[in-house]
């Protein structure tokens, strides 16, 4: 819907024993969400006679897990099931993650990705624990038959 120059969002809500309303949806500058059918608002009273907007909403599907000082987003799928969510903690670790995988920055600043530990100095680590650190392959013959050293870790790390 346009208003005032501004293209707002109308969302119908069912507020129980009456008829169906229509309320502008209002969210923080930044925040492009959307509820799903099933999610309950609140609603208060907006400029102009008779207007409503939504303040929030609650997902009464998906238990919150934020403790006091956290920031948690999350995206649902059209049955409401969780599918990715970002998730500040304050511990200060950061943690994005979907049905796929997982970043994690922690409050020392190792930063992993799906198991790899890759720390502050440059040292990574596999989850199977292999490590970049003294981590070395041997090698043979190359395909003109000349023989090859060791392979040693990356230096300046």
């Amino acid at each position: 819907a346009a208003r005032n120059g501004l293209t707002l969002q109308d969302v119908k809500l069912d507020p129980g024993g009456g008829a169906v309303i229509t309320a502008e949806h209002s969210a923080p500058p930044g925040d492009d969400s959307a509820p799903l059918p099933g999610d309950y608002a609140a609603i208060s009273a907006a400029a102009g006679t008779g207007r409503q907007t939504v303040v929030g909403y609650y997902d009464g599907k998906n238990a919150p897990k934020a403790e006091p000082g956290d920031k948690r987003t999350y995206a649902r799928d059209s049955s409401g099931e969780v599918v990715a969510e970002i998730w500040l903690k304050n511990s200060g670790e950061c943690l994005i993650t979907n049905s796929r995988g997982t970043f994690e920055l922690e409050p020392d600043g190792t930063f992993v990705i799906n198991g790899l530990r890759i720390t502050p100095d440059g040292n990574a680590t596999t989850a199977a624990g292999v490590s970049l650190d003294g981590h070395s392959h041997a090698q043979g013959p190359d395909s003109d038959g000349n023989s090859q050293t060791a392979t040693n870790p990356p230096t300046g790390l």
